[in-house]
């Protein structure tokens, strides 16, 4: 607790250490599809292609009382939600609904739907979206740059055609 209650002191410490995972679940009564354990986080399950093709990116807390006129505090947050919709039981949901119970704060607020807030314009969207592949294919050049030899004092052209050195 002392050292969340470290980080909760600025919002930015917030921001700089939570991150966001999402999911959407097409729910089902087949117990087949049943997951026990949703208070953990996201759900990776290589056999079902759940969690596996994830898409990164910046945003910021979600709710209705934030919109293009008031930002949210707790940015930037990274998202980090499967591109797949999968398919779960009925009963997961109840057994999340009764562990957030079974939690020392008190979870009752978040038992219910919310609302979403309007889409953020344009101009206001982060432009660092990425995927595990090319994040994985960037770490793959960077370690590939260190080991590459230095190159020749050539000039080349840099955008807008003016010469660099």
């Amino acid at each position: 607790m002392e050292q969340f209650a470290a980080i909760a002191v600025d919002p930015q410490n917030i921001a700089s250490n939570v991150g966001v995972h999402g999911q959407v679940f097409t729910v089902v009564n087949d117990e087949q599809y049943f997951y026990p354990d949703m208070m953990r986080g996201m759900i990776v399950d290589k056999q079902r292609n759940m969690g596996t093709d994830i898409h990164y990116y910046t945003g910021s807390t979600t709710g209705t009382s934030r919109n293009n006129e008031m930002c949210s505090q707790y940015a930037p947050i990274t998202w980090q939600v499967d591109r797949q919709c999968h398919m779960i039981s009925a009963s997961s949901f109840d057994k999340l609904c009764q562990d957030m119970l079974l939690q020392r704060d008190d979870m009752k607020e978040d038992l219910y739907p919310h609302g979403s807030r309007e889409l953020v314009i344009d101009s206001l969207v982060a432009n660092n979206a990425a995927d595990a592949d090319s994040l994985a294919a960037d770490a793959t050049a960077a370690a590939t740059a260190e080991e590459a030899p230095a190159a020749e004092d050539t000039p080349e052209v840099a955008r807008g055609g003016n010469l660099r050195a």
